[in-house]
């Protein structure tokens, strides 16, 4: 609804020569655009001063100051530095939440002591200097603009021009008494029987209060109970405004509560109420304040509405929130297992989920009752709480499972997370080759490990990669895939060389087998063997004793072959 805010006009009628005196200054402002400039001259005719009878002259500027309430300074009116006590009818402004202030007319109060005059035209600006409208007032009264401004806050300027032979007087309509005769309320009059003057403007609009609207937040109710058992649900709310508002505190909360049982309403002065009293049930003639009944489970809501002192109708901040009293009868999720939880792609996972109260799961068109998310953009829907998955690719997946619960339950969900990773490249041993592979011992035999992925094997400490066991009680750790080795004694012998691998490759290994002889002597005829099978054939007994304890080492056959002989 359209307000009127009215707000006399200032001006100054002493000026300081050789320049005209300089505005007031409004508290709520920087400053005013301009001087105030009056123009005063000897007597011409009658008393008092006079414009002259001719020739171009400055007009009269006079101002009003459209703010807040709270900006306007009585004390200082006249503004810093002005003697003089202000109007006993201040001037009039918005209202501490307003941000500014549309006008839709303006209206010239005009003030004649004697009949009617149009010598004088009166130019209002607006605070950007625009001309919103030119009046000639004909008599006494308001002089209705009609106009369209946004927001007109700010300061009006209103420059008075005359005829020849008008001139400036005191005021007609004083509050209390021209203060000092320096800044007075002004009122322009002309000789004769007709006078004429300005008292200010009246600004008729409507508060902006855009920016000052207050939010009201209801922190999610608290519901004690299931239905079943006499629940009962408290609720809190808070009120912010936006920082350039002056706060103010709400005078009612009006509370209401809708759902299965009914509505029930109820207004506080404090934030905070809950269930248990208070509360009148709609419809009811003349209802008794009882507690809200929350005895059927189902889905219920609560609103809240602030009503506050100083702010428009429009502006009453309102939240609402779900409220859901559960039946006691509710699956709930305890959680949800992951076999394994993470190791290499491709990686298939067994899924468990823990769950009370199963029979009360709500089944879907199929029977399903457990609803999985995978987290990698697959699902899966299950009559039973366990199920499988194959992930083969690596990443980090948060997996999750939900039941459809009945009316008036909770949502429930349970989650776990699953990590897989890529699978590392693996070396492998592809073969040993003993070269040679056989001989007589002494054998010195070179070794070549074939090997894929040579650059993934794990080095040891001292950077050796390959460990080598010759099957004689010897071994050797290098950083390449050869070596030697000298066999001194007879084998066979089994040769194994051994990488170490990353984790999550298979351990590799590969053999090869070497045998060695004991070495033949005298490029290999045996003297022994010969003499032994000459004297079989040729000699006697004796002497085959002999030779065979010399062959033999065997000194006692050397002695009795002797004798024999």
């Amino acid at each position: 609804m359209p307000i009127n805010i009215r707000v006399w006009a200032h001006w100054t009628d002493a000026p300081i020569a050789p320049n005209p005196p300089a505005s007031p200054i409004p508290a709520s402002f920087a400053g005013y655009p301009g001087v105030v400039p009056t123009i005063t001259h000897p007597a011409s005719g009658g008393t008092g001063p006079q414009w002259p009878n001719a020739g171009p002259v400055t007009p009269i500027r006079v101002w009003c100051e459209l703010a807040k309430q709270a900006d306007i300074d009585a004390a200082n009116w006249a503004g810093p530095g002005w003697p003089g006590p202000p109007p006993t009818s201040p001037d009039e402004g918005f209202g501490p939440q307003a941000t500014g202030f549309s006008i839709s007319q303006i209206s010239l109060l005009h003030q004649v002591s004697g009949g009617p005059g149009n010598d004088y035209t009166f130019t209002i600006k607006d605070p950007a200097g625009n001309i919103v409208a030119v009046i000639n007032p004909t008599g006494p009264g308001a002089y209705p603009v009609p106009v369209n401004i946004p927001n007109g806050m700010g300061i009006w300027t209103i420059e008075i021009d005359r005829q020849p032979h008008s001139s400036v007087a005191p005021p007609a309509f004083e509050f209390g008494g021209p203060p000092g005769n320096l800044v007075k309320e002004p009122c322009v009059f002309i000789y004769g029987d007709r006078s004429e003057g300005i008292l200010g403007l009246e600004f008729t609009g409507d508060e902006i209060f855009e920016s000052c609207c207050p939010n009201l937040t209801l922190a999610p109710p608290q519901v004690s109970q299931c239905a079943e058992r006499n629940p009962t649900a408290s609720f809190a709310a808070s009120l912010t405004w936006p920082k350039e508002c002056t706060a103010v505190p709400p005078t009612i909360f009006v509370w209401t509560l809708n759902g299965p049982t009914g509505q029930f309403q109820k207004t506080t002065s404090s934030p905070n109420t809950d269930t248990v009293s208070g509360w009148a049930k709609t419809g009811a003639s003349a209802p008794p304040l009882i507690p809200v009944d929350l005895s059927q489970p189902g889905s219920y809501s609560i609103s809240v509405l602030a009503i506050i002192p100083g702010v428009p109708s429009n502006c009453f901040p309102v939240s609402t929130l779900p409220l859901v009293v559960p039946t006691c009868n509710c699956p709930v999720l305890t959680g949800l297992t992951a076999t394994p939880a993470t190791s290499n792609a491709p990686l298939t996972v067994n899924f468990q989920a823990g769950i009370t109260t199963p029979g009360a799961i709500v089944p879907d068109g199929q029977g399903n009752r457990y609803h999985w998310d995978f987290g990698d953009g697959t699902s899966d829907h299950t009559q039973n709480p366990n199920t499988s998955h194959t992930y083969s690719t690596a990443g980090t997946f948060t997996v999750t499972v939900t039941v459809n619960v009945p009316p008036g339950c909770q949502a429930v969900v349970a989650a776990t997370t699953v990590v897989i990773t890529s699978p590392p490249v693996c070396p492998s041993l592809t073969g040993l080759t003993a070269t040679p592979a056989t001989g007589s011992a002494p054998l010195t035999v070179n070794f070549q490990a074939g090997v894929n992925n040579s650059n993934a094997i794990v080095p040891d400490g001292q950077q050796n990669k390959y460990h080598w066991d010759f099957g004689d009680g010897t071994s050797d750790h290098t950083p390449g895939p050869t070596t030697s080795h000298t066999y001194t004694s007879t084998g066979p012998f089994t040769a194994t060389v051994r990488i170490t691998v990353p984790e999550g490759c298979p351990a590799s290994e590969a053999t090869a087998n070497i045998n060695t002889v004991r070495p033949p002597t005298n490029g290999g005829f045996n003297f022994c063997a010969f003499m032994l099978i000459v004297s079989m054939i040729l000699l006697g007994l004796g002497t085959l004793m002999i030779i065979i304890g010399v062959c033999l080492k065997i000194s006692i056959l050397v002695i009795i072959g002797s004798i024999l002989v």
